[in-house]
Parts: C-alpha cells; sequence; structure tokens
C-alpha cells in the first residue's frame, strides 16, 4: 500500500507554477481528467490554497493533453 507506480508518459512540455494547487489541476486536466472531482484539490480550494481555474500561459491544454487511464487501486474517497 501506498506504492506508486505507473510508466511515465513524455508530455513534451514544462509545467510550472508558484501555487502547486494550480499546477496539480493544470496536471490533472492535461492527464484528460477534471480536477473538480480531485478530493485534494477541491479540499484545498476550500481552504483558498488556489484555485482550479488558473491563468495558463503557452500552449493551449488541449495541444498537450495526454490521456491517463484512472488508477484501478483508486480509493473512492479520493474522488468526489
Amino acid at each position: 500500500e501506498g506504492v506508486i507506480s505507473g510508466r511515465p508518459r513524455h508530455l513534451d512540455a514544462v509545467v510550472m507554477g508558484v501555487n502547486p494547487v494550480s499546477v496539480d489541476a493544470v496536471m490533472t486536466r492535461i492527464m484528460g481528467f477534471d480536477p473538480a472531482t480531485v478530493r485534494h484539490l477541491v479540499d484545498a480550494v476550500q481552504y483558498e490554497l488556489g484555485t482550479l481555474h488558473p491563468h495558463i500561459r503557452g500552449a493551449p491544454l488541449s495541444s498537450i493533453q495526454l490521456p491517463f487511464a484512472t488508477p484501478t487501486r483508486l480509493r473512492a474517497t479520493a474522488i468526489t
């Protein structure tokens, strides 16, 4: 339990920001998921630790989206 597994994926992009919640929200979108369904991001926004809709500079996310499969061992409490 607690082991992260999977296969690295090459995006050919750099994603960075000053707010970890916003960076995670962008990466969630790039991976093909809706950040509004990811419990830790929703909770972080409620505590005003960031936003799910940051300003994005550079290429549109649609040009670098790389769909990921939903993890099979994802706990039901991790999504809303």
